[in-house]
């Protein structure tokens, strides 16, 4: 069983919420999204999350067969603490795919390591 976070969550509504980015910003033109990250969020390893981290983690998957390989991005990068995607034109289904790839450790010695949150348990 992998457990793991990803950028952006759905709550109950099936709206998307802040996860390991606190929040999300898409330019007026719709090609530069900007996520900045949650600070203190650690991989299960006790690496510390990083903007360069996650963009590293989702250009890993954007390297996989899979609807974020197809999804015009120019770039990832880490910027400020954020991670940028631009994009070649607009993609509105981004926020779904944000919501759906895990953050994955680029430093990771022992396997692949998951980046976490403390969260109560309901």
């Amino acid at each position: 069983m992998e457990v793991g976070e990803t950028l952006l969550e759905v709550n109950g509504e099936g709206r998307p919420q802040p996860g390991l980015a606190t929040a999300w910003n898409v330019s007026e033109d719709g090609l530069v999204w900007t996520l900045p990250i949650r600070a203190g969020v650690r991989f299960h390893d006790g690496t510390l999350l990083t903007a360069e981290a996650a963009a590293a983690s989702l250009e890993k998957a954007r390297g996989k067969p899979g609807v974020l390989e197809r999804a015009s991005i120019e770039s990832l990068s880490a910027e400020d603490g954020a991670v940028v995607i631009r994009m070649a034109e607009p993609f509105a289904p981004l926020i779904a795919l944000l919501a759906h790839f895990s953050t994955i450790s680029p430093y990771g010695n022992s396997g692949l390591a998951y980046a976490y949150q403390a969260k109560p348990l309901r």
